[in-house]
Formats: C-alpha cells, structure tokens, sequence
C-alpha cells in the first residue's frame, strides 16, 4: 500500500521564499524615482491640421490642455511658414487659448504653423515635443471676398453667404444690396445706383386761415424740403369782419383783426331829404323806411342796409378804395322807389 509522507519543513520553507520575493519586489517599488513633471499638450488648433480651402488670412486658433503663460506665447514661440511676404501677429491670449492672424497669405498655397516648446503653463511645464499643424488657403478667385461680413461680396461671389449680388461698399456693413435705403442721407444703401429711393414722402401743411395749405416732405440730393408754399396774405379787401374766418391770411379773425379794426374807423355819412310825394304825384303819406345800396363800383351794388325814417345814416367798416352809394324809399306795403342819385366818395 502507497504511503504519503507529509514534510512539514519543505512546506514551510517554501512559503518564506514566496514572503521573502514579494517583500523584495515591493521595496523595488517604493524606491523606483518618480517622475513629478506633467507635459503640456496641445489640445487643438484651428485651421486643422490638414484642412483645404481655408479662407485667406483666416485667424489661428490654438488650444493647450492648461493655462499657458501668455509671456511665452510668441510670434517666435508659434510661427507660421513659409514666412516670404506675410505678416504674422498675436491678437490675443488669455487662458488656455491664443489667437494669430497672418497677412498676405497667397492663393492656394499650404502654411505650416509650428507650436514650439518654448511655451509653458502656468506650473512651467513645456510640451514633450514641437507640434506641426499644416493647411492650405482657398483659390482667391473663388472665394468671398467680403470686408465687411455683412454677408455680401466684392466683386460679387455666389460663394458668398446672401448671394453674388456685388456690394457697393464693401467697408461699411450697412451699405449692401439688402438694405432698405429709406433714409434721406445721399447715399446709395441699396446699391442699385439710386440714392434714397426707398424714403417715403410724408404729407405736411401750412399757411393760417384762408390761405391753409398742403405739401410734403421730399427728399432731395440727401435733404428733405418741405414742398409747402404758404399763400400769400390776402388783400385787405377780402375781410369779412363778422364771419369767424381769416379771410386775408394774417392769422387773426374778425375784431381781432386789425383790418377789421382799422374798417371800424373808415365810414361815410349820408343825408338826404324826405320824399314828399309819390311817383304818380299824389302826396306821400305811407312812408315806412329807406334802404341804402353800396358797391365799390358805380351802379354795381354789394350791400344793402335797412334803416328806419332817419334821413342820414353813417355807413362804417368800409375797406379802403371808391364807394358809391344810392338811397331808396319804401311805404308800408312795400313797395319801393327807384334808386336816388348816385354819391361816390374815395375812402383812405
């Protein structure tokens, strides 16, 4: 019969040197030097790294992975090749992110930026290595040329974003073929060739009294004028001094109105003597009044004022110029005289 013999000193032995090689390797550790220093890296950059049709002189945006030091941040530390004939220049730089703008960039041609280790974070620490980012501009030709993105071009580009309609000035964003142009300022704002077509004339008046008006604001050569021509004042002749209008334009009505007021003090006085008979010669008995007419043309009669029995009468509120006047009788059935002679008299 097979025997199994149990040695408990191997056993014991063995399991020490296993104790004993993982101490070992644990102290191997604990003394291996450890490396404290993080390398910064680049995060981003933008035009990409391999990116076509970029649009000349187009901004460089380049991302880190911490705060840089911005005094590091250099057109010498990051720069841009090949260099013949551009301008390369830092905009900004706050953060983890600086800005470069090149000028002068050539149709179609590939720009490489290099990011040098000469910029550090905040902590000091560099990238492990230099970064190479290439790209390539578009072909100007075909590009939009538009300065002052408002969305237009000049020349003219279906490339750019409202169209290939040409912007008249391209430095100015308010000015382009999608402007209103309804203000009266003198300038094209729509491009079409037209100053100001699109301003709306608004309606205005003017003058006082009779003499009221209307016009309207224009616009002209990059001013508005009021079209509105007064009327000129009446004559004083056209006064009516007991109506409530302005009838010579002056502004003032009736009584105050100094016509009406200087008519109060032009008057003629008129006499004359009581009829003693009637027309067909019999004794006049039935006398009831007399009527005055006066005009300022002879036998061409405007008024007519009914008196009583006076035989004088003084006629007042005259405007200036010749007045002729003329009496009649009438009796109490109403029948009436022919007119009396005819008395014209000049009044100032």
């Amino acid at each position: 019969m097979l025997k199994i013999k149990i040695r408990p000193g191997r056993a014991i032995m063995g399991h020490l040197f296993a104790i004993m090689t993982m101490m070992s390797l644990l102290l191997a550790f604990l003394i291996l030097p450890v490396n404290t220093a993080f390398a910064l890296t680049l995060d981003s950059i933008f035009p990409s790294n391999g990116a076509t049709g970029v649009v000349v002189d187009s901004p460089v945006t380049i991302t880190w992975s911490d705060n840089v030091n911005c005094a590091t941040v250099t057109t010498g530390s990051v720069t841009i090749r090949p260099p013949t004939g551009l301008t390369w220049a830092m905009t900004s730089c706050s953060g983890n992110k600086a800005v470069f703008v090149p000028g002068g960039q050539t149709s179609s041609k590939i720009y490489t930026i290099t990011v040098t280790t000469t910029v550090r974070d905040l902590s000091g620490d560099a990238m492990a290595a230099n970064y190479l980012s290439s790209y390539s501009v578009a072909d100007v030709s075909s590009a939009c040329k538009d300065q002052d993105l408002d969305g237009y071009g000049y020349p003219g580009n279906i490339a750019c974003p409202k169209g290939a309609a040409s912007d008249c000035n391209d430095y100015v964003a308010s000015i382009n073929p999608g402007a209103s142009d309804n203000t009266c300022n003198g300038i094209d704002e729509n491009c079409n060739g037209i100053a100001d077509d699109k301003y709306i004339p608004t309606n205005t008046t003017c003058g006082t009294g009779a003499c009221v008006t209307t016009g309207q604001n224009v616009c002209r050569y990059g001013m508005i004028v009021n079209t509105c021509t007064p009327v000129t004042e009446g004559p004083v002749s056209n006064l009516m001094c007991s109506d409530g209008k302005d009838n010579d334009c002056d502004g003032k009505i009736d009584s105050a109105d100094s016509g009406c007021l200087a008519q109060l003090t032009r008057s003629v006085t008129l006499t004359w003597l009581k009829p003693a008979a009637n027309t067909n010669g019999t004794q006049l008995t039935d006398l009831d009044g007399y009527r005055i007419y006066y005009g300022q043309t002879s036998r061409n009669y405007t008024s007519v004022m009914d008196i009583n029995k006076t035989t004088s009468y003084t006629v007042s509120s005259l405007s200036q110029g010749t007045w002729c006047f003329a009496v009649t009788a009438y009796d109490i059935a109403g029948n009436e005289s022919g007119y009396s002679n005819e008395v014209c008299k000049i009044v100032n």
